[in-house]
């Protein structure tokens, strides 16, 4: 599984600070560039916390995250993947 982390828009030029995970609720850390784990079972609940860099704004998740709230909730499968702007 892997998550790529957000780009957001304005403000500072890469506009990106970091994304905040768990799995099954239990806190996986900050991901400065993407978001991955190995061997999670398939139906395992991933929660991502898309945070903007200082002047920017989180835009909105692609891939298996979808919507424009900076809060992703999904359940691990085969090729999960996700982007935001």
């Amino acid at each position: 599984m892997q998550i790529t982390i957000p780009h957001v828009d304005g403000g500072d030029p890469d506009g990106v600070d970091t994304v905040t995970w768990s799995l099954d609720g239990k806190a996986q850390g900050d991901c400065p560039k993407s978001c991955s784990a190995t061997a999670v079972p398939a139906g395992t609940p991933a929660t991502f916390v898309a945070k903007a860099a200082a002047g920017s704004h989180f835009a909105m998740w692609g891939g298996d995250c979808r919507g424009s709230k900076p809060t992703c909730s999904v359940t691990v499968g085969t090729g999960l993947f996700g982007t935001g702007v």
